[in-house]
Order: structure tokens, then sequence, then C-alpha cells
């Protein structure tokens, strides 16, 4: 039996006290390690490996670079002498200088499993401060700044890369399309930690950086300002599976996926903010291809814009997991546009524990806009979104009927709650209403279920972004069980449900939204 969340029981308050405390725990031990990252760690080589030194006053011909008193000047030189395993750590300068290598250019050109990380001095080769001691690869705008092929799993730690222009390079899924402006990587298993992507571009796909059936790592990255038509600061495709967590996407620009786009790929997006992007079509994100299930699960998407449709996010023909996302604050912008937060079309999404609020759009669906889709919505909060007909979710059939299944949902603050034109259905189980102008409309079949609540959802404070349930919400303990045990924090889920993304546990201590996001 659950304990009610209003009782403030000894038992329940212990039982959570030390939920709250495992997770403070594990937030301290998570802000070390990031902070010994950035601000200077002591890095040893493995026993059996070459250490190399890079540093502008260096020099490369008959130079082994294994001696820190006398480095090479370029990383490139490094890494040609470099065996598998070495590691070349690189001194605080700006490195420019392209090559061409298997036909391509690029600063630095990587075929086999070295790791090179910035932010040495010359005086100190032992701790890497890549933050107060810079290490910078520019490409000048003379071609790409990085390139990693081949069954590799190298290691790129500590660089700011930029300057990167991949023209007339090719590299794309069609080999005459430009690819990879920044960091250009097909195959292999290469990690990217802590480093700062910025100002590269593209004319086709991935202004920062191309992973192409690259399983990579990227944790811990910034990565802003760089354009391209398709995904303006990353773009992954065929099957990379690649795993995307605590980086900052903010500022790129594209036609399509503003701050990423994903392209019939398993990739696992956690614990990332991407803020601030723009493009045509999804401002934040762009997911589409159906060929592997991506998994967005964390992630903080505010503040983008589209000009056509997908403020925050644009889903097209693909099946992704979106589960535990905060989207708030994005624009579709033109007076036409639809899908302010979340744009799906052709697809059947699962979304779990997501919050969708104060979005806006141009036209239709200020929320979520569904057009010829059938996704499942399991514990979600759409709340305060604005503009064009108001809809927290519009739901139209361009090609094909649309079956939408909502499941513990919040509806608040909207113009309308839910639209759905002719031949959709709609079906909701356990609904917490409140302060739309009208809950539903259009000529769909619009079916809410036995669990109809009208009331305030009294969410803690909305103005500042936080849609956390207070202790008299009615939300509390009013669900259904729809499987899920945990909610948007991670915390955990206990009978009877609450109703939203949220449940309400009287002593966890959550981060105020402004805490979550980068300047």
């Amino acid at each position: 039996m659950k304990i009610h969340a209003t009782t403030n029981t000894t038992f329940r308050r212990i039982i959570l006290a030390v939920i709250s405390l495992l997770a403070a725990g594990a937030l301290l031990l998570a802000m070390q390690e990031f902070l010994g990252s950035a601000l200077g760690t002591p890095v040893l080589a493995q026993p059996d490996a070459t250490t190399r030194y890079v540093a502008p006053t260096g020099s490369d011909p008959s130079n082994t670079c294994a001696n820190s008193s006398t480095p090479c000047k370029t990383v490139q030189h490094a890494v040609d002498e470099a065996q598998p395993g070495d590691e070349v750590r690189v001194a605080t300068g700006v490195y420019t200088g392209v090559q061409a290598r298997a036909g391509i250019t690029q600063v630095v050109y990587i075929s086999k499993t070295v790791t090179v990380r910035g932010g040495y001095a010359s005086t100190n080769w032992a701790t890497s401060y890549p933050i107060t001691q810079p290490t910078t690869l520019d490409a000048r705008g003379l071609g790409r700044v990085l390139v990693i092929t081949g069954a590799i799993t190298p290691t790129v730690e500590g660089l700011r890369i930029t300057g990167g222009d991949a023209a007339g390079l090719g590299g794309g899924h069609f080999e005459e399309r430009d690819a990879g402006g920044g960091i250009y990587v097909v195959n292999g298993k290469p990690a990217f930690k802590n480093n700062w992507v910025f100002s590269n571009t593209t004319e086709w796909y991935g202004g920062g950086i191309f992973l192409f059936n690259s399983a990579a790592e990227l944790r811990g990255n910034t990565i802003t300002t760089n354009t391209a038509d398709w995904g303006g600061g990353l773009h992954l495709a065929a099957d990379s599976g690649a795993m995307l967590s605590d980086n900052a996407i903010s500022a790129n620009t594209a036609t399509a996926g503003g701050g990423l786009a994903i392209d019939s790929s398993a990739a696992v997006l956690g614990n990332n903010v991407i803020k601030a992007n723009t493009a045509d079509w999804g401002g934040g994100l762009m997911i589409s291809g159906p060929s592997r299930i991506a998994t967005v699960d964390g992630n903080t998407i505010i503040s983008n814009t589209a000009k056509h449709g997908g403020g925050g996010l644009y889903v097209n023909s693909s099946s992704p997991v979106l589960r535990r996302n905060t989207i708030l604050s994005n624009t579709a912008s033109h007076p036409n546009s639809t899908g302010g937060g979340l744009f799906i079309a052709q697809s059947s999404p699962v979304l779990i524990n997501n919050l969708i609020a104060r979005n806006s759009t141009g036209n239709k669906g200020s929320g979520l806009y569904i057009d010829d889709s059938s996704p499942h919505l399991l514990h979600t909060t759409i709340a305060d979104n604005t503009g064009g007909d108001g809809s927290g979710i519009h739901v139209v059939d361009t090609n094909g009927p649309c079956v939408v299944v909502l499941t513990n949902t919040i509806l608040a603050s909207q113009m309308l709650g839910i639209y759905a034109t002719s031949n959709n259905t709609v079906t909701l189980e356990g609904t917490l209403w409140h302060d739309n102008s009208s809950d539903t409309g259009g000529a769909g079949a619009i079916l809410t279920g036995t669990i109809n609540i009208h009331d305030d959802p009294a969410f803690v404070n909305p103005a500042a972004g936080d849609y956390h349930l207070s202790s008299d919400s009615l939300a509390i303990d009013a669900g259904v069980d729809a499987g899920v045990n945990t909610d948007i924090d991670g915390d955990p889920r206990l009978w009877p449900f609450d109703i939203g993304a949220d449940e309400h546990a009287a002593l966890c201590i959550h981060l105020p939204i402004a805490l979550r996001v980068f300047p």
C-alpha cells in the first residue's frame, strides 16, 4: 500500500530521506568527477604506453615527441609518431595548418587508437587545465579540424575545435554531399570528453560533428554556433548507436535539426541541455528514419526556435523513446507554423514522464502537433502552451488516421486542451484538466475515460519553470497503473500513482530549473 503523500508519516519520511541522501551523494560524486576533469586532473598514461608531447614552440623533423623537454610542434606529427595506446599531450596554444590525408583535408587525421588531450602547459605536463590553458585546433576555413576513421577507439579530450569547413570534401549520406565541418567520424568508437566544438560549418550534414556508423561516446562537451543543412551542431547517421551525455548544445543553426539531427540511428541522449538552437524544422532536435530506435532520456530542450514546425523537437518517420525530458519555452515562429514544443509526423513514439510547457506556435499545436501518427504518452504534463489555436495537443490526419493514447496526463492552462480532426481517435485515462478555455474540440473521437479531475494541479512554481506537484495537488494518488516505476526526476512511483510527469514526494529535493541549464 502506498503511504499517502499528504500524511507525512514517519515511515515515508525515513524512506524518502534515505532516497534523497543517496541521490545527493551521487550528485556530489558526479560534480567531483566533472570539476576534477574540467579544472585540472592528473592523468597517467598506461604503463606500456608512450606519452608524446606537443607545444607551439616545438619542432617536428626527426622528433619522436617522446621527450617533454623537446616537444613536437604539430598534433598531426605526434599522432603519426604514436603507436596504438599512446597518449598525446598538447600544450595551450592555437594549432593551425591543414594537410591532405586519404584524399581529404584536415588539421588532424586519426586512424589508430590513441588519446589526444589538451590543456597542458609546457612547464607542467602532469596536469591538464583545459579551461584556463585552452588548446585550440583551428582549421581557419581551409578544411575539417579532425577526422577519425577505422575500427578504432581513440579518445579526444580538452580541446577547442573551431574554424572547420567541409566545403567540397563530401563524405555525407551521398558522397557528393559535404559532412562534418568540425569533426568527421566514420566507423569506430571514439570518445569525446570535455571539448568545445564551435564555429564550424558544412553545407549538408553536421556542422560541428558528423558521426557515420560510429558508436561514439560524447560526454561533457560544449557544441555551439555551428551551421549545416541537417544537424547544425551534430548529425548522427546510419545506426551509429552513439551515446551523448551531459553535453551543452546551443546556438547552432540548420534547416533541419538546429541543435542536432538523428537519422536512422539508435543513439542514446541522456542529460544533455539543448538550448537556443534554430532551424526551419526541429529547432532543438530532429529525429528521423525507421531502422533503429533512438532514446532521448532526461534532457532539457529549452528556448529553441523552428520557423515551420517542432520548435523543440521534430519526429518524422521514426519511433523513438522520449523519457523524462523537459521541453520548455520553445517556439514555432511562422504564422502558419505547427508544434511549438513537439511535432510528430508519420511516427509511433513512446513518451514517458515528459514535461511540455510554455511553448508557443503561430498556428496549431502550441504544445504538440500530431500528424499521421500513433504516439503513446504516459505520465505527461502539458501546461501553459500558447499561440495559434492555443491547443495543448492538435491531432490531424494528412494521409491516414491517428490513434493517440494518453495515460495519466495533466492538461492545464491552454486555450484548448486537445483538438482532433475527423477520422482520428484520442483515448485518455487518468486526466487532470484545469483552466483550459475548452478541454476538447474538433470532429475526431476524444474518449476521456473514467478518471477526469477538474481542478488546479497546484504546481510548485510554474512561473519559474517548476512543474513539480505541491502537497495539495489533486493529481496526487489519482492516476492508474501505467507500468511506469519512476518519474521525471527518477524518483520512485508508489501506488496509488500520481497524474503527470512528477510523483510527489514530500522530502525529495529537486534542483530548480534555472540550475539545470547553462547560461
